[in-house]
């Protein structure tokens, strides 16, 4: 069995998702891997396992053993990391690109955090901890994103952000940083770059890329996704049919599948239609001009600031780096010297955990706000072109102001 898993070859049991080749290697199962891919995404999204296992069964989807999902199907999915192409037996064989990965990275990693918070949450109301920089910082050294992460010395509770490379396969050398310190001084940087030339500048931007038409909404995109997945399911429906399978469960989900994709169509008109609404530069100035005078203890300004404003954040062994939407004003680099004068206050700290907002439609995190769509969080899904080439997070392209 060791010398089966030591080649990254299937010994018996095999996930959702998967099956076994010619060479015995793990293969994509591409209808229960479109499961995995839609529990990943929906828990990711806030969704909780009962919405999950009624999505997967409404929409024709089965566990391995053809039976239906329940709240105690996903343990063992949303937690392997074979799903990332990470082999994994026992605690004796790891074995990366040991098999076709069918969630990213961000995703995956996504979902590991709601668990811990999950997990680090023993009643119900009990705060836990937002790492407001979670999936834009990342490590200097290999470019890899940084996760939140505690310990608890002494009695006391500490908050730091950690390379991911370093946790799962230790080829990273980046010490932890302080999660409290890092963010009070990127927020402060941020803050500071708000001058009245800079909020007249993005105002400017604004008004002209949205008259433009040049908005890639990244609620657009995951919808336009939802309809080609469902046209697909509607293709292979049409498929059995066509070979004399047509039974009360075809009919149903056929029938199902046509009602979900007539909602999806008439989601995506209304999105293509908030995208021609008129933006005006001096409301973008005014709504950028309230961020001087909000309370630095407000958590939701707080979140608006950094999804908004903030690229990424690079650590390197002696300074960060803070890279801005607005590429006018490029980056800032800060030195551990001001990281270690830095003192935490109170824009840090705990709190509750974050319920999703009406999404914001953002160019440079900037617009209006838009219908609730509880599957599309606030993200700035503007993104700068040119410079460094940055690691792909789940944000929409747009233009660079």
């Amino acid at each position: 069995m060791y010398e089966t898993a030591s080649k990254a070859q299937s010994t018996g049991h095999l996930p959702l998702g998967y099956v076994t080749g010619p060479d015995k290697r793990l293969k994509i199962q591409p209808v229960e891997a479109e499961a995995v891919q839609i529990a990943f995404q929906m828990y990711s999204d806030g969704a909780n396992l009962k919405e999950i296992a009624d999505a997967l069964n409404e929409s024709g989807h089965t566990t391995k053993t053809g039976r239906p999902f329940c709240v105690n199907s996903f343990g063992a999915i949303l937690t392997n990391p074979k799903y990332i192409g990470v082999y994994k037996w026992h605690d004796d064989i790891e074995i990366r690109d040991g098999c076709p990965r069918i969630v990213s990275d961000e995703l995956f990693f996504s979902v590991q955090r709601r668990l811990e918070r999950t997990r680090r949450t023993s009643g119900r109301g009990r705060a836990t901890t937002e790492y407001f920089l979670s999936t834009k910082i990342f490590c200097g050294h290999c470019g890899k994103p940084m996760c939140g992460e505690s310990a608890l010395k002494r009695g006391m509770r500490y908050y730091y952000y950690a390379c991911s490379e370093k946790k799962r396969f230790h080829n990273c050398k980046k010490k932890n940083v302080p999660k409290d310190k890092i963010e009070n001084l990127v927020f402060e940087k941020t803050l500071a770059m708000l001058t009245d030339d800079n909020i007249a500048y993005i105002a400017r931007e604004v008004e002209r890329i949205a008259a433009d038409e040049n908005i890639n909404l990244a609620a657009l995109r995951q919808l336009e996704g939802q309809l080609a997945e469902v046209n697909k399911r509607l293709s292979n429906i049409g498929n059995a049919i066509a070979q004399g399978i047509i039974t009360e469960t075809t009919k149903e989900l056929l029938v199902s599948a046509e009602a979900e994709r007539a909602a999806i169509n008439k989601k995506i008109a209304q999105e293509r239609l908030l995208m021609k609404g008129t933006v005006k530069a001096e409301n973008v100035a005014c709504w950028l001009h309230s961020f001087k005078t909000k309370k630095r203890s407000d958590l939701e300004f707080k979140r608006q600031l950094f999804a908004s404003l903030v690229h990424s954040v690079y650590v390197y062994d002696d300074h960060l780096k803070v890279i801005f939407n607005v590429e006018k004003y490029g980056a800032v680099e800060i030195s551990f010297d001001e990281l270690s004068s830095a003192t935490s206050s109170d824009v840090v700290g705990l709190a509750q955990p974050a319920k999703r907002p009406q999404r914001t439609l953002i160019l440079c995190g900037l617009l209006a706000l838009a219908a609730h769509t509880p599957a599309a969080p606030p993200s700035c899904f503007f993104i700068r072109q040119g410079g460094p080439a940055f690691p792909r997070r789940a944000l929409a392209r747009g233009a660079s102001l």
